[in-house]
């Protein structure tokens, strides 16, 4: 069973820094974690997602935050070791923009499509990210969002990623007949992945990843939404397993998922749940993301 590490930050806390005030808490599990990032490990490449919950440019924002809490973003992302962070529901280049200014050594793109839950990326500045655009069949004819396609280049390897924010089935889905419409949509947007994936391999790239929040997992066994991506023998999970930072009676619904060639490059236990709601306040935590960062490594060399 593939092991999955989640940082346990109270008892570490606990035996070594109980009178630290709180606002170093960051700053301290920075030091304890050196980001290859920093060391700029040529051996591993580290990919993440993470959805930061309505993340505003700071006019009118669904979600308000002072920069003390974009602060406390910028910090999380730094110092999770991610080279490569997909991210969901951004506002728009300015909302990212607000992150990654208080992030040394990071670049960012997000996607042009319409409304205010875009796509984006975040990358450290020695990787480069080739922009393909937009993926409009994921949108339904527009009736929820597209994916995001970036390639990626560390060295000499090459990743080709799938960046997605699937249909959720929520709060304002309030009949039965509005959650089945939302898990078919759901579905069909799996389907076209599949499909996506399959297509893209057989042009003769073999590296790729869909990286997101699926808004579902794949351990799920009534109303499966995610059936074409499990079913396909060239597609692999690597998060099936995880928990939910803020409940753990919950399955993550962000994943990580590669083609078989990717997969061998798969570091056996790199899976990384920065729990933050375990070293935060609820309060705080709660105004950073009601998602958690969620990491990979791949061996590349």
């Amino acid at each position: 069973m593939q092991k999955i590490v989640y940082f346990n930050s109270k008892k570490l806390i606990k035996l070594m820094f109980m009178k630290i005030y709180k606002k170093y808490l960051l700053i301290v599990f920075a030091l304890l974690f050196v980001s290859c990032s920093e060391t700029s490990n040529s051996e591993n490449l580290t990919i993440g997602t993470f959805n930061i919950e309505w993340l505003g440019d700071g006019i009118d924002d669904n979600k308000p935050r002072t920069e003390a809490e974009i602060q406390q973003i910028a910090d999380i992302i730094s110092s999770s070791g991610m080279e490569i962070i997909a991210v969901q529901e951004i506002e728009n280049e300015e909302a990212l923009a607000r992150v990654v200014s208080k992030m040394d050594g990071y670049k960012l793109k997000v996607d042009k499509q319409k409304g205010k839950q875009k796509l984006g990326i975040i990358y450290k500045n020695y990787i480069a990210v080739n922009e393909i655009g937009e993926y409009e069949p994921l949108s339904l004819n527009g009736k929820t969002r597209t994916g995001y396609i970036v390639e990626a280049k560390k060295n000499d390897y090459k990743l080709l990623m799938m960046i997605v924010h699937l249909k959720a089935t929520s709060r304002f889905d309030s009949t039965e007949a509005l959650r089945i419409e939302s898990r078919m949509m759901r579905h069909a947007q799996a389907e076209i992945l599949s499909h996506w994936a399959d297509s893209v391999m057989n042009t003769g790239v073999k590296e790729l990843t869909i990286i997101g929040d699926l808004n579902d997992y794949p351990t799920r066994k009534n109303n499966q939404t995610l059936e074409p991506i499990i079913n396909n023998p060239n597609l692999h999970f690597l998060t099936s397993d995880l928990r939910s930072c803020k409940n753990f009676y919950w399955f993550l619904i962000d994943h990580i998922v590669v083609s078989t060639e990717t997969l061998k490059r798969f570091v056996p236990g790199s899976v990384f749940v920065y729990d933050f709601y375990d070293m935060l306040p609820t309060e705080e935590a709660e105004q950073i993301s009601d998602h958690c960062p969620i990491s990979v490594q791949l061996k590349i060399r």
